[in-house]
């Protein structure tokens, strides 16, 4: 179980982690729920990403506009 996610409803990362299907070759999951900095967390996997722009951060996740705002996620080849 991921520490801190409420799991009272099914969300897709816990059935990941419980072996759900989709799960097979998946290297790595973000759910965009931080509450504010530049870190974004890989919640299967060590593939920690960095913010870069200006997206709008909403209660469930992050609004990217198209003009600028990405997740850059280092140089590491994860595939």
């Amino acid at each position: 179980m991921i520490r801190g996610l409420n799991t009272s409803r099914p969300t897709i990362l816990h059935n990941l982690q419980s072996g759900h299907p989709l799960a097979a070759g998946l290297v790595s999951a973000y759910t965009f729920t931080e509450p504010g900095g530049p870190a974004v967390v890989d919640h299967i996997g060590p593939n920690r990403g960095t913010v870069a722009g200006n997206p709008t951060r909403i209660s469930r996740g992050m609004v990217f506009d198209g003009t600028g705002d990405w997740v850059g996620l280092g140089t590491r080849n994860i595939i």
